[in-house]
């Protein structure tokens, strides 16, 4: 783990291989620290545009019951912040807790 040096080079069958600081596996943002933090912001934002998308269909369909509210977020914000928790969840996440607390 960790940067690679300026005098390091990967190589396969002779081809030199492209680095990169992030990779992203099935939807989980892995970087050369093993940092979890990029994955939680990357998911807030994605779980914050699914709350507006659900503000916005309030608006535009009209008011909904507070259970049809919270069935919606349960299925469509909850599972967006919970994504990979399993792996990342040993920690305080702030910014998944700040999106849960706007909802």
């Amino acid at each position: 783990g960790g940067p690679l040096s300026v005098h390091e080079r990967w190589t396969f069958r002779g081809n030199r291989v492209q680095t990169t600081s992030v990779y992203k596996y099935m939807g989980m943002l892995c970087t050369h620290s093993l940092s979890w933090h990029t994955v939680q912001q990357k998911l807030a934002m994605q779980a914050q545009k699914a709350s507006y998308a659900i503000y916005r269909y309030q608006r535009c369909c009209g008011i909904v019951t507070v259970n049809q509210l919270y069935t919606l977020i349960d299925t469509m914000v909850r599972p967006t912040l919970c994504y990979g928790s399993h792996i990342w969840g040993s920690k305080y996440a702030s910014v998944i807790e700040n999106v849960q607390k706007i909802n």
